[in-house]
């Protein structure tokens, strides 16, 4: 029964990462509502929505469970704040909280926004929603990590030349693990205007896998050491406070699991409760 004690709790541990099925995200686009959940990388498609804008896109991923499936954080035209690093002055135009472009008069406008990934996710690929119809200018926009005054550049994000007006383009795919700790994130975009033709940002979407801590140096349970099997995701429950062991020194890896053992395991995991 040993195999299927650990195998049990590295199931948990994946399940943890993720408690529920990918689920379709609409978003209002300029009056048109996208699906903004399905997943990129896969075959790239290009269809046109009822009211005639380009979607390009790949079609919707098979869901999947824990660290096997996407989960994303968004950016509105909200969580944008006007930077004070351009030329000219003045205040964004938010249109209603609808999108973010330059102001009347105004030629070029800096704006960033913060995001909050999860540390140790692995993101894989961010979703621009825009608008440019200017010929011959594209809007500035990369991703920066910033640890101790440091900035780095995560991914530059600035599309390619179109005047088509508005587009969906994916980024991808990125190979950037968070950082686990003292590490903030932020997109920084530069935005033209020239007469009645403008650039604007409706909105982003970040696409990353959940994964499982690394294995410690050192082991928690003197009957799972170093290297054994289901060390890591061991030691991930015990860190999560998921599983204390049977006792304070050993986790019993060959002992049978109960169905009770197991909702306590998947309800821990998945922080199922009441709604109060």
């Amino acid at each position: 029964m040993r195999w299927f004690s650990t195998a049990l709790v590295v199931l948990v541990a994946v399940a943890m990462s993720a408690a529920t099925l990918a689920q379709a995200q609409e978003a209002e686009w300029n009056g048109t509502s996208v699906d903004a959940s399905q997943a990129p990388g896969d075959a790239p498609t290009s269809t046109v929505a009822a009211s005639g804008y380009l979607l390009e896109g790949p079609p919707p991923a098979d869901p999947k469970w824990g660290t096997q499936d996407y989960i994303t954080r968004t950016l509105g035209p909200a969580d944008f704040i006007r930077l004070w690093s351009c030329a000219s002055n003045g205040t964004p135009d938010y249109n209603g909280l609808h999108y973010i472009m330059p102001a009347s008069g105004q030629t070029a406008i800096c704006v960033g926004a913060p995001i909050h990934l999860p540390a140790g996710a692995h993101l894989e690929y961010v979703r621009l929603f825009y608008y440019d119809d200017i010929v011959g200018s594209v809007p500035s926009l990369s991703m920066y990590s910033v640890s101790f005054f440091t900035k780095t550049t995560v991914a530059d994000l600035t599309p390619t030349p179109s005047s088509s007006g508005d587009r969906q383009l994916d980024f991808g795919p990125l190979d950037y693990t968070v950082p686990v700790q003292n590490t903030s994130h932020s997109i920084l975009a530069t935005l033209h205007r020239s007469g009645t033709t403008y650039q604007g940002i409706y909105g982003m979407t970040f696409w990353m896998h959940l994964q499982v801590s690394p294995a410690p140096a050192t082991a928690t349970f003197d009957d799972v050491p170093v290297g054994s099997f289901g060390f890591q995701q061991i030691e991930a429950l015990a860190a999560s406070g998921i599983t204390a062991g049977c006792n304070a020194t050993h986790f019993c890896p060959d002992a049978p699991v109960s169905r009770a053992q197991m909702a306590v395991f998947l309800a821990k995991a998945l922080g199922l409760h009441w709604n109060m």
